[in-house]
């Protein structure tokens, strides 16, 4: 009866069963400190709950709805207000977005933090809030060691730097994506009137595995596909070239750790091996396996409730 009058939890101006079930489980639960906690299962066909009492008079707030009961017992606060204890719905603020944190039952720290956007009128559930963001696009800086010493006489040094672009789509802690990477041209003074230039280009399929902690990820990343060497000599007294090419199967692995920054935008540090080997016609084999640390960011997208994670 209290809630009927009273908990009207959306404002829309109806108080419907599951507000007044849910109004009624709380104040069973906090008097009963836990020993009992009523539950309620229902379908509803449509888009509207069943109404109890009063008469709809405008678009209510969004609702989260988390009534998995998987999640009993776990806490939800809202705004930093905390609103309850799972299975439980919630209203959020119109417009301007939610700050969502989740606790585990008697942990004071929060498990998760997420920020909603919901419109007035949306039900949101919990599980959607809690799904990862199955697309990740990320670019990278990398400096790079390489072993060989016919690439450090061609380059005239033992390092280059590489731009690396990739874009993943993730199931659970797996993703599968694909990469760019090029090197920035290096120019070496080889012998009287002769310089070289070499660069080198890689498209690259990549499988990775995610173990995710607050606001910290750690990753491994398989790599294999098609790498590019170009090796210019140019004769500086005149226009003369001669170019070598050559493509390679490439394999690698890298470890990352990313850290979370902001709304779906995290910061990653990696480090990493690949290998293959080019022939170059008259230049002969040139060894590509080389060693590198590089630092990116990384933006992930994909569904619109949530923006961060």
């Amino acid at each position: 009866m209290e809630a009927l009058s009273t908990y009207d939890r959306n404002r829309d101006g109806v108080v419907s069963a599951l507000e007044a079930h849910d109004y009624a489980k709380e104040k069973t639960w906090t008097y009963t400190q836990g020993r009992q906690r009523p539950t309620a299962h229902a379908r509803f066909i449509g888009d509207a709950d069943i109404a109890l009492a009063g008469r709809k008079q405008r678009d209510g707030l969004p609702v989260l709805e988390a009534y998995d009961e998987r999640l009993a017992g776990f806490a939800l606060q809202v705004n930093g207000q905390a609103k309850g204890v799972l299975p439980f719905a919630f209203p959020l603020s119109d417009g301007g977005g939610s700050e969502i944190a989740l606790y585990a039952p008697g942990d004071d720290q929060p498990l998760a933090r997420y920020h909603v956007s919901a419109a007035a009128g949306d039900t949101l559930t919990l599980r959607q809030v809690m799904t990862e963001r199955p697309l990740e696009f990320t670019v990278r800086q990398r400096y790079q060691w390489w072993r060989d010493a016919a690439w450090r006489r061609l380059s005239g040094s033992d390092h280059a730097d590489a731009t690396m672009m990739a874009a993943a789509y993730g199931i659970g802690m797996w993703n599968l994506g694909i990469s760019n990477e090029w090197t920035r041209p290096q120019k070496n003074d080889i012998a009287p009137f002769i310089d070289t230039e070499v660069a080198v280009r890689s498209l690259l399929l990549r499988l990775g595995y995610r173990y995710a902690l607050p606001r910290l990820a750690l990753a491994a990343t398989l790599a294999t596909g098609q790498e590019q060497v170009s090796i210019s000599l140019i004769d500086t007294t005149g226009t003369d070239r001669l170019h070598f090419r050559d493509r390679a199967w490439a394999r690698g692995l890298e470890l990352a750790a990313i850290y979370e920054l902001g709304v779906d935008v995290s910061l990653l540090l990696d480090a990493g091996v690949r290998r293959n080997t080019w022939r170059l016609d008259e230049l002969g084999a040139l060894d590509g396996q080389r060693r590198w640390l590089g630092l990116g960011v990384e933006y992930r997208f994909g569904w619109h409730a949530r923006s961060l994670r």
